[in-house]
C-alpha cells in the first residue's frame, strides 16, 4: 500500500497551471453563489436542464432512448412510463435522486475539506487541517 506524506506538497502540485485551475474554480464558485442569490430561478432551471441532459446522455450510452418531451415528463413524475426503456429511465432517475439525498452530507464535508486548501506566499499550495482519513473513500 502506498504511503503519502501530506505535510509537504509534491513539486508537481506547485506548478502554475494547477494553481491557476484552483483559482479558477474558486472564481466560478463565487460567480455561482452570486447568481444563486440574484436569480435563483435561472440557476434552478439550468440545474433541471443539466439533470435532464445528463440522464439522457447516460441512458443513451446504455442504448435506452426516448423523446425529449417524454424524458422531461418522466423526470418530473408527471407521466407514467409506457415501456420497459422508460421504466429503466424512471428507476435510474429515482435511484440517482435518492443517492444525492443520502450522500449530501458526506459530499458537503468533502467540499469543506477541499475549501481548506489555502494559497500562501511561501508555497503556492499548502494543505492545512485536513484529516483525509475522516473523509472516507472517494467513491460514493
Amino acid at each position: 500500500m502506498r504511503q503519502f506524506d501530506y505535510t509537504t506538497v509534491p513539486a508537481e502540485l506547485e506548478a502554475t497551471p494547477i494553481t491557476n485551475l484552483l483559482l479558477s474554480i474558486r472564481e466560478h464558485k463565487g460567480r455561482q453563489l452570486a447568481l444563486s442569490q440574484v436569480k435563483p430561478e435561472l440557476l434552478s432551471s439550468l440545474m433541471e436542464e443539466a439533470k435532464i441532459q445528463s440522464t439522457r446522455s447516460s441512458n443513451g450510452l446504455e442504448g435506452i432512448v426516448t423523446t425529449q418531451k417524454r424524458l422531461k415528463a418522466i423526470m418530473a413524475y408527471s407521466a407514467k412510463p409506457s415501456s420497459r426503456a422508460e421504466e429503466e429511465i424512471a428507476g435510474r432517475h429515482r435511484s440517482f435522486c435518492s443517492c444525492i439525498v443520502t450522500s449530501w452530507r458526506t459530499r458537503q464535508s468533502r467540499m469543506e475539506a477541499i475549501g481548506k486548501i489555502a494559497i500562501t506566499k511561501s508555497s503556492p499550495l499548502t494543505i492545512k487541517e485536513i484529516d483525509l482519513c475522516a473523509l472516507g473513500p472517494l467513491r460514493p
